[in-house]
């Protein structure tokens, strides 16, 4: 094989190697975006899912969410001031640490009614 016929075939294969290249890092990029759509989609349907069934209104009224079963896997619900209304499927490190409500009595059975009402 003369040097002409060995630089082009090396130059071909230069050229299939970086075609091949491109359409690998394309797919992956395609792949990638369509998955993280996707999650994000999901992941709105499950948060406008939970916020019909709490339905707030000026006042929190959970009596209709606590009987509904989101579909989503892990959640945690706030008030604007930081109170936990509820949370399913904990992730360690998901929610910032908590406070136990003021002037309890630990030796004796005891009724708190939370910041949004419930007992």
């Amino acid at each position: 094989m003369n040097k002409s016929a060995r630089n082009r075939l090396l130059f071909v294969l230069l050229l299939f190697a970086g075609l091949f290249t491109l359409i690998a890092w394309l797919q992956y990029w395609f792949v990638k975006d369509q998955l993280h759509r996707t999650v994000v989609t999901e992941m709105d349907d499950w948060a406008d899912e939970i916020i019909d069934e709490i339905d707030y209104k000026g006042k929190w009224d959970l009596t209709g969410y606590r009987r509904s079963n989101p579909e989503a896997p892990t959640y945690y619900v706030v008030t604007s001031d930081g109170f936990l209304v509820d949370i399913a499927g904990l992730v360690s490190g998901m929610i910032p640490p908590v406070r136990v409500p003021t002037g309890l009595i630990y030796d004796q059975p005891s009724s708190v009614i939370s910041e949004i009402g419930e007992r």
